[in-house]
């Protein structure tokens, strides 16, 4: 079983300022936009989706979390069968071939069948006050991520590129550019 980095949702304050950041930064092209959304592409699939809403509430754009807090990063992996591997997990939301997974602290992860060549978006960075848990239940659906002690969680991009940089979005979130192999 593996998973494979494919999708990242980022809630933003400002779509029109994120998206300009996004598409400088990265590279990406921006494949939909409407007045809540952009949808912005790499080459090999994988695709960072930008959701305008109250970053400090990711319930503004990411309705699976209610109230509950949490980062404003949610992090989306492909896998064979979510459907499958869901009925494993707590699920905060179940569409066809579309499941988002509750995690430790109340993370959300989407587990979906999109096939990426994970050249782009390669990954996530969890800093987390219980950071072996959530290593542990990322690995039980096959996903590999960095978890680090932390205070409060939040959930980086570690995205493809040609130089090793660390950046951070104009609303603060970690966005680790790690040179191509």
């Amino acid at each position: 079983m593996s998973a494979t980095p494919v999708w990242a949702g980022v809630v933003v304050s400002d779509l029109a300022r994120s998206t300009a950041w996004y598409t400088a930064t990265l590279g990406c092209a921006v494949t939909e936009r409407s007045a809540r959304l952009a949808v912005l592409a790499f080459p090999d699939g994988s695709t960072i989706e930008l959701v305008l809403g109250d970053p400090t509430r990711p319930a503004s754009a990411f309705p699976s979390y209610r109230e509950e807090p949490g980062p404003p990063v949610m992090p989306g992996f492909s896998v064979e069968d979510p459907d499958e591997l869901g009925r494993g997990f707590a699920i905060a939301s179940w569409l066809p071939q579309w499941v988002v997974a509750v995690g430790p602290e109340g993370l959300r992860a989407v587990l979906c069948d999109r096939v990426g060549a994970g050249r782009a978006l390669c990954g996530f960075r969890v800093a987390s006050p219980v950071p072996d848990a959530h290593r542990e239940w990322f690995a039980s659906f096959g996903a590999v991520i960095e978890a680090v002690e932390a205070d409060e969680l939040s959930v980086g991009l570690r995205i493809r590129g040609t130089a090793d940089a660390e950046h951070r979005d104009p609303d603060g979130t970690p966005v680790r550019i790690v040179a191509a192999s």
